[in-house]
């Protein structure tokens, strides 16, 4: 499980394709240079429609996001949540339904330049029903970059401490104090 504060998320455009809905998310629209920022892949389902784990299981494929980041950007693998077991027939399919987030960190180099920086990724993934139909979307999202000192400033402005981020048996904390 996920908690994002919706008062300073960063949100970017959804893309729907087939019955899934991705966007990029930022747990804040704003960045210090030579932090950690923790952003995500939404993925909003139609009704008995599923993609799938890092680990499908018996059939499937995982959901993979490659970011095209400025140099000297990077960013880490998903930091996956538990999935639910799925059954179709005889096969079992490690799966998520309904509304999923996949998060994961962005290194932001010490010598990123303050104001606007985009980043651009492609999605790609696999969604089942009765039947399975491969996606893949071309998604974006824009960050502030800002000197420490103004981030923290401002996170204590509008009574942002901290962020928990609950990933199967292990938990990052992360503090903006």
């Amino acid at each position: 499980m996920l908690l994002f504060s919706a008062h300073r998320m960063a949100l970017a455009a959804p893309v729907r394709v087939e019955a899934v809905e991705l966007e990029l998310v930022s747990k804040l629209d704003r960045v210090a240079p030579g932090t950690r920022a923790l952003l995500g892949l939404r993925i909003r389902h139609d009704p008995h429609w599923h993609t799938y784990w890092r680990n499908p299981g018996d059939s499937g494929l995982p959901t993979t996001l490659k970011l095209h980041s400025p140099a000297g950007w990077s960013s880490g693998p998903f930091i996956w949540p538990a999935p639910t077991r799925i059954f179709v027939g005889p096969l079992a399919s490690y799966a998520y339904e309904g509304e999923l987030l996949l998060p994961f960190m962005l290194d932001v180099p010490a010598d990123a330049v303050p104001g606007s920086v985009r980043l651009a990724g492609k999605a790609q993934w696999l969604m089942c029903r009765e039947v399975c139909i491969p996606g893949e979307a071309e998604l974006s999202i824009v960050l502030q970059v800002g000197a420490i000192e103004d981030v923290v400033a401002e996170d204590h402005r509008a009574g942002i401490t901290r962020y928990e981020v609950f990933a199967e048996d292990e938990c990052l904390r992360e503090s903006v104090r």
